[in-house]
Order: C-alpha cells, then structure tokens, then sequence
C-alpha cells in the first residue's frame, strides 16, 4: 500500500517503522528537513521539505499514487486543510488524521475525513471501559469468591458472533450483565446481537465461569 505521511513529529520515525516493516510504501511531507534525512536514512523513504496544504508540494510527493493520507500535524486546521485538499482535489482513497480537541472530531468526518485519531479521546475510551467491570466489581461482598466478574472480548473467531443473546447456551448461574461497543456500555436484552471487537462483562458463580468464558471466546 502507498501511504503519505506528513508529520514534523519526531515520533512519527517509530510509525514509519512499523509501516515499512508491514510492506508498505512510505513518502514524507514534513517541514522538519532532520525528520526527512533520518526517516530517508533508516528506511530509505522518500522525502518532501515543505508545507503539505500546498498542492505542489503534495503533488511532488506523487499524490496520485497515495491509497493512504496520515496528517499527523500539530494543528487541527492544518490536518483538516490537507485532508480535504487530498479527498476533494486529488480523490484520494483514505485520509487518517490525529485531532488534538476530541470536540473537532465530529467537524472533522462531516469534511470527509475517514478516520480521527484523539490521544485524550483514546484514553478516555480505555479507562471507562475498564471502570465498568471494576464497578461492578464493587457491589460483591469483598472476599467473597462464589460469583466472579470476567472481560471477554470478541473476535471474528468467536463461536457466538452474530448470535443474539437467547441463542447462546450459558452454564446456570452466569449471565453477560453489559456489553461495551464503540466506546459505550449497553444493557443486553435477548435479542441484543453479539458483534465483532464487543466486549462482554459477564457475571458468574466462579465454579462455572470459565465453562462461560470458552462457550464465548
């Protein structure tokens, strides 16, 4: 795959990296002209000196050839300018861009951007999913072990993707009290269906917990 990658991060060598040693084809915009001579250095990526809102120098980085577009710019306007320049102008198939306010996200995919990474947003994401379980957690008698809380998360490998709750034959004594997706806990009822990257909480007596945990994963 042909990726663009505009960044002046110094941080960005370790995505390139890992780009590279996936098989891909990286090229850099970058303001940083040391970002262009170490990333060319290390990896043999090509290099563009100069400012990726103008079009020729995204047409010197051979823009038409892109699949990918990253923005990694300090600047939300700046990633928000040369993500539409690259989808409007030049059509390209995916523009990936970091958010530095999470607010501007929605702003951001309403523009055309496919997909907006938010550092704080991440984090935000990851600390209230593993409150859930810990929440629950709270309301057993404390040293009690008879009944257990457990995080399953589903993969395209899991026997239960695609069923609905009734239709999974859970051990007696254990039920999925909430399921997160998206970033957002759900109540399951029966009919509730069971999808890829979801995480179950599910609540058991410990002596059938882990028959659950395999029925599920």
């Amino acid at each position: 795959m042909n990726i663009l990658l505009i960044s002046a991060f110094e941080k960005s060598y370790f995505l390139a990296k890992t780009l590279c040693g996936q098989g891909h084809h990286i090229t850099l915009i970058s303001k940083d002209q040391e970002l262009c001579r170490s990333l060319y250095e290390a990896f043999d990526i090509p290099g563009v000196l100069g400012d990726a809102g103008n079009p020729e120098i995204l047409e010197q980085a051979d823009i038409s050839k892109m699949d990918v577009l990253i923005a990694l710019c300090e600047n939300d306007a700046d990633n928000l300018v040369i993500c539409e320049l690259a989808k409007r102008e030049y059509h390209i198939k995916s523009a990936i861009s970091i958010v530095s306010n999470p607010a501007n996200i929605a702003f951001f995919k309403q523009n055309g951007v496919d997909y907006c990474v938010s550092e704080s947003d991440l984090i935000d994401s990851i600390i209230r999913k593993g409150d859930i379980s810990n929440n629950i957690r709270k309301f057993l008698p404390s040293g009690d072990h008879d009944v257990v809380v457990h995080e399953v998360i589903l993969n395209a490998k899991s026997p239960v993707l695609n069923k609905k709750i009734w239709e999974i034959p859970l051990p007696p004594q254990s039920i999925v009290g909430c399921i997160v997706r998206d970033g957002r806990a759900l109540i399951p009822q029966g009919t509730t269906e069971c999808r890829n990257n979801d995480k179950l909480i599910v609540i058991a007596a410990s002596s059938v917990m882990q028959d659950a945990v395999s029925l599920l994963s």
